[in-house]
């Protein structure tokens, strides 16, 4: 399989929003409203309809939550597809829920999957969730083959941090032996310590936003497991890399945060073994993913990057109707690939 090299960031101009829909902070907030989520319900209530949780054995004691939203009857349609959302985010996060019911309207089942820790499942292992480690990921995938039809040989799809994950558990599954028909990467946050730094340095509105929300899990793995975990210095640590500088040593097996970080982190020629069809699709103007992690990258042949002028952070919304490119991106991929 040759490799492509791209030494500049190779720009598409198919994302063209008006121009009250261009500024990035309107684009990622408005994205995940939850006014936006009542109207894709309203418009698509078929997938959120026929949705039943699902405990995934994951092996090694581990269990994780899924969604799964099969066809009608005993297929898996045009395929099943598996949803992984971003950090500190869950099954329902709108730009994942929107993407989900747009395939599920399409032909395709549909599985959301909850990291560990995500989802309100903080009681489900003892430990808390890290972020190098796939065996969890690697395992809900087997335990989907196991009990989906269509599971044997699903498309992937990750948001943000979930986009880094899928990445990453698309090279382990495979090296695993598990088949994967292809993966689509929304906003992938390649690079970790960027991307936290980019948070911490930002504006106020996403220090505020992921600092609340992880703040929020950390109390709901000490609730789940009294006596066990005390996150009191992580709770109360100013940034994002603060608490992660005091997170790693302790739940990892690395003692230098940065080092946890670059664990994980995707640039140069990372994603080089890639053996899965990709598309990868980034907005220039994200206000947390870096595009500069983008240049350099060395793929596969089969492996796209695709980057938008706009769109924010899993943003891409296209209209007043609030429906998203990223959707069309989706489907579009799926259908070239069937």
């Amino acid at each position: 399989m040759s490799d492509q090299v791209f030494a500049a960031i190779p720009q598409t101009s198919a994302y063209q929003p008006p121009g009250w829909l261009r500024n990035p902070h309107f684009q990622s907030v408005l994205a995940s409203s939850a006014w936006r989520r009542r109207l894709i319900a309203s418009r698509r209530p078929g997938m959120q309809a026929t949705s039943r949780r699902l405990t995934l054995n994951c092996g090694d004691g581990v269990r994780l939550y899924a969604h799964a939203s099969p066809r009608p009857g005993a297929s898996a349609g045009r395929g099943l597809v598996i949803l992984i959302h971003g950090w500190e985010g869950c099954h329902d996060s709108v730009y994942l829920f929107s993407m989900a019911s747009r395939l599920w309207d399409a032909g395709y089942s549909i599985v959301r999957l909850n990291l560990r820790d995500h989802g309100y499942s903080h009681h489900l292992n003892e430990e808390p969730f890290v972020s190098t480690r796939l065996t969890d990921s690697v395992g809900a995938l087997r335990a989907i083959a196991q009990r989906l039809p269509g599971g044997e040989n699903p498309f992937l799809m990750g948001f943000s941090m979930g986009g880094n994950v899928a990445l990453r558990t698309a090279m382990a599954a495979v090296d695993d032996g598990l088949k994967l028909r292809g993966l689509l990467a929304v906003s992938p946050a390649i690079n970790p310590l960027a991307t936290t730094r980019a948070i911490d340095e930002g504006i106020l509105l996403y220090r505020t936003y992921f600092k609340r929300k992880w703040v929020r899990s950390l109390r709901a793995k000490e609730a789940a497991f009294p006596g066990v975990h005390d996150l009191t210095d992580m709770r109360e640590a100013p940034t994002l890399e603060q608490a992660t500088e005091r997170f790693a040593p302790r739940f990892t097996p690395y003692q230098d945060y940065r080092d946890y970080l670059s664990a994980y982190t995707l640039t140069g020629d990372a994603l080089a073994a890639l053996r899965v069809p990709t598309h990868i699709l980034t907005a220039e103007d994200d206000p947390v993913i870096p595009i500069e992690d983008f240049e350099g990258l060395r793929l596969p042949s089969d492996v796209r990057l695709e980057v938008t002028e706009f769109g924010g952070h899993c943003g891409f919304i296209k209209s007043r109707a609030l429906d998203c490119y990223t959707d069309d991106v989706g489907l579009r991929f799926l259908n070239e690939l069937d």
